[in-house]
């Protein structure tokens, strides 16, 4: 019993401390970003470094495993959201949780708009649900509205992606990393809502289109 119960606490203290390195780890991807984050931080946060490899072989690691978090912790809370198919309440949940939760925010968008390359293809699977769950917010909105003569599902879909794509891209643009990754991400969330709102409803009153 008693050796059972040391192993249950060295278990419990393993996933405590990994847990303190992967909160302080998180703070400091999403407010450095990828490229300025460092080890050395995390253990100025209080965490021995030796903790650091004991539990992580590397950054990459720690940071593959913290994006990994962040994207399962915002697919988790917004997947109910989701499945109402409306964009607007979508948009304004996903902002609460950015709100609540700033230094994922920060990861989280510096992976959409400026993923580090060498990991790419990893990150790319890691969002996979996250793009999905998107995906069908859109679907489900294009199943229940009426689209313009011409214009058919198939198209309408690639337009999404296309622009998505674009929206994110724009986020690469040196002159907006001057105040960091944190603000970046602040920016991209202030913008996307009026995005949307363009995607679906246009910019010119229907009587005044050419």
């Amino acid at each position: 019993m008693m050796a059972g119960g040391i192993f249950l606490k060295r278990e419990e203290k393993t996933k405590l401390t990994r847990e303190r390195i992967i909160t302080a780890a998180i703070e400091e991807f999403g407010t450095k970003g990828y490229a300025a984050a460092s080890i050395n931080n995390v253990c100025d946060k209080g965490i021995a470094k030796g903790l650091i490899y004991h539990n992580f072989e590397n950054k990459d690691a720690l940071y593959l495993k913290c994006l990994e978090i962040c994207f399962h912790e915002l697919t988790e809370a917004l997947r109910e959201t989701a499945e109402q198919g409306d964009f607007h309440v979508y948009i304004t949940a996903r902002a609460a949780f950015f709100k609540q939760n700033k230094n994922m925010a920060g990861m989280v968008v510096e992976s959409l708009v400026h993923p580090p390359q060498k990991h790419m293809e990893v990150i790319a699977v890691m969002r996979k649900q996250y793009d999905e769950m998107n995906l069908r917010i859109f679907e489900k909105i294009l199943d229940s509205n009426h689209l313009r003569d011409g214009i058919d599902s198939e198209g309408a879909t690639n337009y999404f992606l296309m622009l998505q794509n674009m929206f994110n891209w724009y986020f690469t643009s040196p002159s907006l990393g001057g105040g960091g990754v944190d603000s970046v991400a602040q920016a991209h969330e202030d913008i996307l809502p009026k995005m949307i709102d363009y995607m679906f409803y246009g910019i010119l009153k229907e009587e005044d289109a050419p």
